[in-house]
């Protein structure tokens, strides 16, 4: 159980990094 928390914590994050970076390319258009 405490493998799969730490895998969706890091899934998560890297979700968030990569909607951050999204966000900030849709900005610069």
């Amino acid at each position: 159980v405490s493998d799969c928390e730490e895998l969706v914590n890091e899934v998560n994050h890297t979700t968030e990094c990569v909607t951050d970076l999204l966000s900030f390319e849709w900005a610069e258009l």
